[in-house]
């Protein structure tokens, strides 16, 4: 576990930070190790760590061609907006969500999609309809179950790693997120309803016209489209990727490109969107990246970090 240790200093606005930062030694680690390292790392940055100040200054130091991925809208405008005061350019640094950066290339080699994140349960419907499937129907019945195990697969990145058709594979989502729950009815039809998301997956795949929120990142990769690729690429809350985005990742990242990921492994709390507990081991395994940590923060007091280690 990484060190936990408060600064006495408060943060500084924005255009102090641009105007006077200094960095700290693990800053300034961090920073020689854009300008003169090599390959891929792993940032442990702890909460109020002036992560985003760092990424800044580090973004100065790559000589452009750099994709700051956040893990959500507000974040990445926010970012966007820094970087514009910093005078640097998009072409040379450029911000968005892994939805964002996936979007725009599915959209180049589909044309503008509607986004619907009803699609699966339409789908659903659509199938019901169909076959004049009356409401004691198993895909009836478990159609919110189906719709949630599509959505894992999907986040797991299932057909991009390993085979639809594989069974076991949608046990181990099954189990891993505990789909069927204490529903000892959807446990009793495990294997229809694994049979019946297969299904669905497969039509959802094919519509390229109407995709939802999953299908932005799962969908460009699964399909293979064409991304604008980058020389570096930093992925915050990395702690919160799962498969899915990951693999988005690399289809961004150049061959000879240098990933930065900046997360804290003990504010992994994203489960529930597929994200993996050992994210940051799964990075740096893939990647071959080292460790570098962020374990100042900024944010609070030293007797404030005294209690809570209490």
């Amino acid at each position: 576990m990484a060190e936990f240790i408060a600064s006495p200093q408060l943060p500084r606005s924005a255009s102090e930070e641009k105007r006077s930062f200094v960095p700290s030694a693990q800053q300034q680690a961090f920073l020689d190790w854009v300008s003169n390292g090599t390959g891929s790392c792993i940032v442990e940055a702890v909460a109020g760590a002036g992560k985003t100040t760092t990424l800044l200054e580090a973004v100065d130091r790559t000589g452009g061609g750099v994709a700051l991925l956040a893990y959500n809208k507000k974040i990445a405008d926010e970012i966007k907006e820094k970087l514009a005061k910093r005078g640097v350019d998009w072409k040379a640094a450029e911000a968005g969500t892994v939805h964002s950066f996936g979007l725009r290339a599915f959209s180049k080699a589909f044309g503008k999609p509607e986004i619907d994140d009803r699609k699966t349960a339409k789908i659903i419907e659509r199938i019901v309809a169909d076959r004049g499937l009356d409401g004691l129907d198993p895909l009836i019945v478990f159609s919110t179950v189906i719709s949630k195990l599509v959505s894992f697969a999907k986040q797991r990145a299932l057909g991009v790693i390993g085979n639809i058709r594989d069974a076991k594979r949608w046990w181990d989502i099954v189990e891993h997120f505990d789909v069927f729950g204490d529903d000892d009815d959807a446990q009793a039809n495990g294997a229809r309803i694994i049979s019946m998301a297969m299904d669905v997956l497969t039509l959802s795949n094919a519509e390229t016209k109407i995709i939802d929120f999953d299908d932005m990142v799962y969908l460009p990769v699964l399909l293979k489209c064409r991304f604008w690729q980058y020389r570096w690429v930093f992925v915050d809350e990395a702690q919160d990727t799962n498969p899915a985005r990951r693999a988005l990742v690399k289809a961004i990242l150049r061959r000879d490109g240098r990933l930065v990921a900046v997360g804290d492994r003990h504010q992994a709390i994203y489960g529930f969107t597929g994200a993996d507990s050992d994210s940051l081991d799964l990075i740096k395994h893939d990647f071959g990246a080292t460790e570098l940590p962020l374990t100042v923060t900024y944010r609070c007091p030293k007797s404030v970090v005294a209690r809570a280690r209490e």
